[in-house]
């Protein structure tokens, strides 16, 4: 007797989008049968809303609203529920995922929509959380992997653009900001209709039409401009940039990379599978060789990072500060020889499978799919993304990932960033 296997698929999503256009999208996905279910917001609110002396605000936003969601845990309505709610920022706004019970679900989208309103924290808790952030801002600044990321992203990005600075911002914008800044931004740029909410249960045993009812409540009260699109902007390497600094041991921290791709080229899913190959696991080629030959580092990563538009491709290690010459030396001479050789086919075959194989199982929590969907629609990707995605990588022969390396990774055109004692520039 043949068993019919079905092939596994992305879960599908119903889109709830007002008429007017002027409230929040509520996109809905049916997973039968879990007793757990998943909320995940987003708010469209780029970084690059913020002027150079306000730079840090936007992810200021995003924990002003975790503080008061953890305070409304004291609440009697939460005092017996599963409701965990965690927050987060990137480039693109705020974002926020949820973990709780089927029939919490109104709950937390009642939360969520508080996200159009100001936060309400007090001046103390303002205080606290600027003090906080200047305080892991300077902690950053004397921190080697953080101090060469800092340097690595201006070295990659145009110096105009918002992406060549930290998210949280620097040390004179963040102290600067002041509680009121919080309501001046929710005013000029959050509205109802820069939220979407996904919601991943079975929806059997959600109240899904109270959820509509609720956010149907929720209009644009005015038209407000919608942020500008600002894409980042990579520059020509090659480059390199020494930062002296006082370490606590004999180590030096380096990143090499340059400016990539994102989801939406032809070579991403070879894109994912090259950083895998090359730094992505203990016996991959970066690893086998700085690690395994040459003793230079306990470890090496390597990974391609995609942003909206545009991306980063990086390789990073730590090493003895007398070696990161050499270290450096053997990146090169390492991503030149798989240039010019390919990778081992075997470990395409393998990484292929393993790529397939890996997608039902990171996908199979409703937090892990509410997750996933709040990243699609930061991205403005369809749903339909992931399973096109799949498909292209399950195809991915030998050949094409050899032809996208040449492509995507050039020693040769490479900035480099490095942070050591008493090391020079080149």
């Amino acid at each position: 007797m043949d068993l019919l296997i079905t092939p596994w698929t992305f879960p599908a999503a119903e889109t709830a989008t007002p008429a007017s256009g002027r409230g929040p999208r509520v996109h809905l996905v049916d997973m039968p049968g879990h007793g757990t279910a998943a909320v995940g917001a987003q708010i469209a609110l780029p970084s690059s809303v913020e002027s150079q002396e306000s730079e840090g605000i936007v992810s200021a936003l995003a924990e002003a609203h975790q503080l008061v969601f953890d305070g409304q845990r004291t609440a009697p309505v939460f005092r017996r529920s599963a409701v965990a709610m965690h927050g987060g920022c990137d480039h693109q706004g705020p974002k926020f995922l949820a973990d709780c019970l089927p029939d919490e679900v109104l709950l937390v989208v009642r939360q969520l929509l508080s996200l159009t309103d100001p936060p309400a924290i007090s001046p103390e808790q303002w205080t606290a959380l600027r003090e906080r952030r200047l305080a892991e801002l300077k902690a950053e600044a004397d921190t080697p992997p953080a101090l060469a990321n800092k340097v690595f992203q201006e070295a990659i990005h145009d110096a105009t653009h918002r992406y060549a600075r930290p998210l949280g911002g620097m040390i004179s914008s963040v102290g600067r900001l002041d509680r009121d800044e919080l309501t001046r931004l929710v005013e000029a740029w959050v509205r109802p209709s820069a939220i979407d909410i996904v919601i991943v249960a079975d929806l059997a045993r959600v109240a899904v039409a109270d959820v509509c009812r609720l956010v149907a409540g929720y209009r644009d009260r005015n038209r407000r401009p919608e942020p500008l699109a600002d894409p980042p902007r990579g520059t020509a390497g090659p480059s390199e940039t020494v930062v002296p600094a006082q370490l606590a041991g004999e180590d030096a921290y380096l990143i090499a990379g340059d400016f990539a791709i994102d989801r939406r080229d032809a070579d991403w899913p070879a894109a994912r599978m090259i950083a895998q190959l090359l730094g992505g696991t203990v016996d991959s080629v970066l690893s086998e060789e700085l690690r395994g030959r040459r003793s230079l580092t306990y470890g090496v990563e390597s990974r391609f990072v995609p942003y909206t538009q545009g991306g980063i491709f990086y390789i990073k290690l730590s090493t003895a500060r007398d070696r990161v010459r050499e270290a450096q030396s053997a990146i090169r001479d390492t991503l030149a020889a798989v240039r010019m050789d390919g990778f081992d086919v075997g470990r395409i075959i393998s990484e292929r499978d393993r790529m397939v194989d890996d997608a039902p199982r990171l996908y199979e929590s409703p937090l892990g799919v509410a997750h996933q969907y709040t990243e699609l629609i930061s991205c403005g990707l369809a749903p339909t993304y992931i399973d096109e995605h799949m498909e292209q990588v399950a195809a991915l022969e030998p050949d094409r990932v050899h032809d996208a390396l040449i492509r995507l990774v050039d020693p040769a055109e490479m900035h480099v960033a490095i942070v050591a004692n008493g090391l020079q520039g080149a």
